[in-house]
């Protein structure tokens, strides 16, 4: 985890092969956070964007775009 300050979330995206096509994966509050998938997405290549917000709602620039292979 890169820092963390107190009371911020972190809101998670991430998506397949079109960055039009993300979806919201959620908040948290804590590290790890872990993404279950369906048995017939192993093996594909997914991106994730990452984004901090504090207690006001202020939000901090996007995180660079990263990539995993979906492990089943």
């Amino acid at each position: 985890m890169i820092g963390q300050f107190s009371n911020s979330s972190i809101t998670l995206l991430n998506w397949y092969n079109n960055p039009s096509e993300f979806r919201f994966l959620g908040l948290t509050y804590s590290s790890p956070y872990v993404v279950k998938y369906n048995g017939d997405e192993g093996g594909q290549m997914t991106y994730y964007m990452l984004c901090w917000t504090n207690p006001r709602g202020e939000t901090a620039p996007w995180s660079p775009t990263v990539s995993a292979i979906v492990q089943i």
